[in-house]
């Protein structure tokens, strides 16, 4: 009768075993995919509000420059870009901020977007220029609301994308061309 008793020990003993192996591997497999998965999403600095709407998340995206390139061409590069949320009440404003190699190459990625709206194809359309803050901006319509680009004036080299759902999209807009 000891033996029984003596394997049931040695199988919870492998038990055991096998489990801290497995939670171990857990925690590793956790930390690293956790260490690469920050190393994508950096903190990056925006305002914390935009109007009435407060910053919930901004982060930077270093795989935006991939992006454009597959976009529009390999000759127009983004050396930084990053996105930042703003929310309150039933609004809610994305805006994508990216920083191009010159103002020439900022104020190209503009026009290149505008083209390819105007082309057809992008799934936005109604191309409207409007002027903000002294700022020219390209308006159009997407599934998910309104959407504004334009050429920074507060940097040169940035382009802003602004993508807006709310009822009150002209004074957001607004506060978006100054502080972006």
């Amino acid at each position: 009768m000891a033996k029984p008793r003596r394997r049931s020990k040695r199988v919870l003993l492998q038990l055991f075993i096998v489990i801290i192996v497995i939670a171990v591997l857990l925690i590793a497999a956790w930390f690293i995919l956790g260490q690469n998965m920050l190393a994508q999403r950096q903190k990056a600095t925006a305002p914390e509000q935009l109007g009435d709407l407060q910053l919930i998340g901004s982060y930077e995206r270093f795989g935006a420059p991939v992006q454009i390139s597959e976009l529009l061409g390999d000759d127009i590069e983004i050396v930084r870009a990053y996105t930042a949320v703003y929310i309150g009440g039933n609004k809610r404003v994305i805006i994508w901020i990216g920083t191009a190699e010159s103002s020439e190459a900022a104020a190209e990625l503009v026009e290149r977007m505008s083209q390819g709206v105007e082309k057809g194809g992008s799934g936005f359309e109604t191309l409207q220029q409007l002027n903000i803050a002294g700022c020219k901006v390209v308006m159009v319509n997407g599934t998910s609301g309104e959407h504004f680009f334009y050429e920074s004036s507060k940097q040169s080299k940035r382009i802003v994308w602004v993508t807006i759902e709310a009822s009150d999209t002209l004074s957001i807009l607004e506060q978006a061309v100054k502080s972006f």
